[in-house]
């Protein structure tokens, strides 16, 4: 039985700067461990990449000055750019677990729970 603390490290290392998962250690786990420690270690590979990346939702058009401004924001993690006709005008980022809605839904909801 392989520990906890050995199933982590090998999920974060797995994880490449681009965001992409590194070959050998994907073909060393699904070859060597067991179906328990498999679904640990692609619980935790799943909880490193969330951490590791950042989407960004927008309806119409992204200037370079706005995805030069992420790029500041979020220097060390990798950005997802998906453009979303539901939002109504604004952007949604979305970091890890936190979500910061700039949409025109999310401020009027925002609004609207106020008064």
């Amino acid at each position: 039985m392989i520990s906890n603390r050995y199933i982590k490290e090998l999920a974060k290392n797995a994880i490449e700067k681009d965001g992409t998962v590194n070959n050998k250690i994907a073909d060393y786990a699904l070859n060597k461990l067991t179906k328990k420690e498999l679904k640990v270690f692609l619980r935790k590979l799943r909880k490193f990449s969330n951490e590791s990346t950042v989407t960004i939702r927008y309806e119409g058009n992204m200037t370079i000055d706005i995805k030069n401004n992420i790029k500041k924001m979020f220097e060390n993690k990798k950005i997802n750019y998906e453009r979303d006709k539901t939002l109504g005008g604004g952007i949604m980022i979305i970091d890890n677990d936190m979500i910061v809605n700039y949409t025109i839904g999310g401020i009027l909801d925002n609004k609207m729970s106020l008064i």
